[in-house]
């Protein structure tokens, strides 16, 4: 049986601080000829919907389901390109439209 990725009985893995999270640009999908699809929940993204994109690689992912999976995880869910938060982070968030 497959573990829930957001089980908190799970191994402990090195995520990012709340801070860093938070301070990552977030959009809102508009509709477009391209579809997509958030990787980790495997849900489609639909116009209005706000996701967020991991800078060190471009990928978007539902704004909820990147938060919970950086908790964990300090890298791409896609690609596993590793973010580095750094320390000087402002904490401004950018809202933009996809």
């Amino acid at each position: 049986m497959a573990a829930d990725i957001y089980d908190d009985t799970a191994a402990a893995t090195t995520g990012l601080p709340q801070h860093c999270i938070q301070a990552l640009p977030h959009l809102t999908f508009q509709k477009s000829s391209r579809p997509l699809c958030c990787s980790i929940c495997l849900q489609d993204v639909e116009a209005g919907e706000v996701v967020r994109e991991v800078p060190s690689c471009g990928h978007c992912f539902h704004l909820e389901c990147l938060d919970k999976w950086l908790v964990r995880n300090a890298s791409c869910p896609m690609c596993r390109t590793a973010y580095v938060c750094s320390n000087s982070s402002s904490g401004d968030n950018f809202d933009d439209q996809l």
